[in-house]
């Protein structure tokens, strides 16, 4: 599910132009030249990576920050598309990083308790 928000959130990124969004942040984003259309490919090469399930721990540590300022913008900004998206997104995120949440033990733990 979470793969198929990111790809789909990452294809509006090259289909709906920014200024429809009427939000600052992304407007900021699109004024840049080239930030509007990195984090639309990195969101599409996520949602394929978790679609085809490869490199999904590492997948979900580059989604943390975008899938938080997904949440974010639409809580504070509600004509981006509504409150409700941006939770579902959320929640779906937080859902599939339970799933894997073994896989960050060792990120999660100090270097004096990991075995050689």
């Amino acid at each position: 599910m979470l793969g198929l928000l990111m790809l789909t959130g990452g294809i509006m990124h090259f289909t709906i132009p920014a200024s429809n969004w009427r939000v600052p942040l992304i407007d900021a984003l699109d004024q840049t030249g080239y930030m509007w259309t990195l984090v639309g490919v990195i969101i599409m090469v996520a949602g394929v990576a978790l679609l085809l399930n490869r490199f999904v721990p590492l997948t979900l540590l580059v989604l943390a920050p975008i899938t938080l300022n997904i949440l974010l913008i639409h809580l504070a900004n509600p004509q981006a598309g509504g409150i409700p998206i941006g939770i579902i997104v959320f929640a779906t995120y937080l859902v599939t990083l339970w799933t894997y949440k073994n896989e960050y033990r060792v990120l999660l733990s100090s270097a004096k308790t990991l075995e050689p």
